[in-house]
């Protein structure tokens, strides 16, 4: 997955003028949908950085709560694909089938860049089930090769979609602009608005300088000593 021949192989599939059915991607297998998490992003002295995705899955998890501790555990088992389990036509796929010592595959993208010199550059992650992918590539797209101060780049509006089915989300309180971006689309793609697509925490560090922002799509504030 972290190959550039990979990621080579994905962008030659991008075209700047159209857009495609997803059949066109080639989706081999069908893998679970994932929801609800939550995240927390750290940078401390001495380049010390924490990105922490969690998360019990579904609605109050597994539904049952640990007699001993209080906590709700979740129901991370459903996020594994199962051998008899095809969904449009496509097999699950076969590296998430359940194993012992395993984990599911999983939508949480906690992660950290680091610059040349190993220096800690981004701090981010997202809740947010499935979007927290999309959500995460566009806001470190938007900071770090569109030069958006971290605070704007998560409270841009976002888009989102899943490939299959050919839905784009968009925010009701958040209109993605120009509108002439997707001109034609609606032959091949539906529309339809979310109240939220994903919510992110980040910290950034700017030479002497470090900053935070959490995403006002949910209540919060960053904190810093």
């Amino acid at each position: 997955m972290t190959s550039k021949s990979f990621a080579d192989s994905l962008r030659q599939q991008i075209s700047d003028t159209m857009t495609h059915d997803w059949r066109y991607y080639d989706p081999v297998y069908h893998l679970p949908k994932d929801v609800g998490t939550t995240h927390v992003s750290v940078l401390g002295p001495g380049n010390d950085a924490v990105s922490v995705s969690s998360s019990i899955n579904q609605y109050f998890g597994a539904r049952f709560r640990s007699v001993s501790t209080g906590i709700i555990l979740n129901d991370g088992m459903r996020d594994f694909s199962f051998p008899d389990m095809t969904v449009h036509h496509i097999p699950p796929c076969p590296a998430n089938f359940i194993e012992p010592g395993k984990r599911p595959k999983s939508s949480m993208t906690p992660f950290i860049v680091l610059n040349s010199t190993g220096d800690v550059r981004l701090v981010l992650g997202a809740a947010g089930g499935v979007r927290c992918e999309t959500a995460s590539a566009y806001t470190t797209m938007h900071y770090l090769r569109f030069g958006t101060s971290l605070a704007s780049a998560i409270e841009l509006p976002r888009l989102h979609h899943s490939l299959k089915p050919n839905k784009i989300y968009t925010e009701v309180d958040r209109p993605f602009e120009p509108e002439e971006v997707f001109a034609g689309l609606t032959e091949i793609h539906r529309w339809k608005t979310s109240q939220d697509i994903a919510v992110l925490q980040g910290v950034v560090q700017e030479g002497a300088s470090i900053f935070a922002h959490s995403d006002s799509r949910k209540d919060g504030h960053a904190a810093g000593f």
